[in-house]
């Protein structure tokens, strides 16, 4: 196919379409192949969506680790670090020996590292020191390759958690209430003033209407089934408390 679009005087939309397609079926019974060559793997890799990539890459985990070459699988739901190794009785077909994985949703991403082209970091977001992992590919194009594919699944995951957020918030009643209008108006209260004139004539009759009856004041003080709205003080408490954690 290459040779025919070289021959080809003028650029054929068609041979490129079969090319690609070549490629993608290529890739995808390779793909199959490597899957089914995990061995020791106790996640069940079935369950994590297609599988996208699949390299390998000289790995370190921390700031001054040591560096394994990993083949690094790169599923929906999953990236899956194994280690190569070949078949006793096939020297020309790889196995992989399952080491370690991380979800896709727990992951961050720094897609440049130093003024390396073919290096990116993958970490925890609880992120600690142990917790991120460098990753250098063989070239450019499959680090590009990589980094595109994971920030795809951060930028949807973003939107995931932005959408339960909105659905808890209207569930709760939270987002749906007409904003009350507070522009200035003719009917504002302090424009009904009273004079001390008026106020003096009516003190007596006013306190005689709120007056208490001394039984009355008693259970007043008690408040036995009384219930007092912490909410604020105790909501501020808790954020500091977690601001604090983190």
């Amino acid at each position: 196919l290459q040779q025919l679009m070289k021959a080809a005087r003028q650029e054929v939309q068609e041979l490129k379409d079969a090319e690609n397609m070549v490629r993608f079926q290529l890739r995808h019974g390779n793909d199959l192949l490597a899957m089914d060559s995990l061995r020791d793997c106790d996640v069940n890799v079935k369950e994590q969506g297609r599988l996208l990539r699949q390299n390998e890459f000289l790995v370190w985990q921390g700031k001054g680790g040591k560096k394994y070459y990993r083949h690094v699988f790169l599923f929906e739901e999953l990236i899956l670090f194994s280690k190569a190794r070949r078949f006793p009785d096939h020297k020309n077909l790889d196995l992989y020996i399952y080491k370690h994985s991380i979800k896709t949703s727990d992951i961050g991403l720094t897609a440049k590292v130093g003024d390396s082209n073919t290096k990116f970091e993958i970490w925890f977001r609880k992120r600690k020191p142990n917790d991120t992992f460098t990753l250098q590919s063989i070239s450019e194009e499959i680090k590009q390759a990589w980094t595109r594919r994971i920030v795809e699944f951060i930028m949807e995951q973003a939107l995931k958690n932005r959408e339960m957020r909105l659905a808890e918030m209207n569930s709760m009643g939270i987002g749906n209430k007409p904003c009350l209008d507070i522009r200035p108006s003719a009917n504002q209260i302090s424009d009904r003033s009273i004079s001390i004139a008026q106020l003096s004539k009516t003190a007596p009759r006013f306190r005689n209407s709120i007056a208490v009856s001394p039984s009355d004041q008693t259970t007043r003080n008690k408040r036995p089934h009384s219930i007092i709205s912490v909410s604020s003080s105790s909501g501020g408490s808790s954020t500091s408390s977690g601001s604090s954690t983190a």
